[in-house]
């Protein structure tokens, strides 16, 4: 998948999860939020 410039990717792969944002901070601030979603659906399983 291209994405436009400037945007990278997260991988977090101890959860085997992928997600990106815009520049360095933003890929992390995505992950940061997506380990945040998977911890909510863990404890709500």
């Amino acid at each position: 998948m291209n994405f436009p410039d400037g945007y990278y990717y997260a991988h977090l792969p101890t959860l085997d999860l992928t997600t990106h944002g815009f520049g360095i901070e933003g890929a992390k601030q995505a992950a940061l939020d997506l380990i945040k979603l998977w911890i909510d659906e863990k404890k709500n399983q």
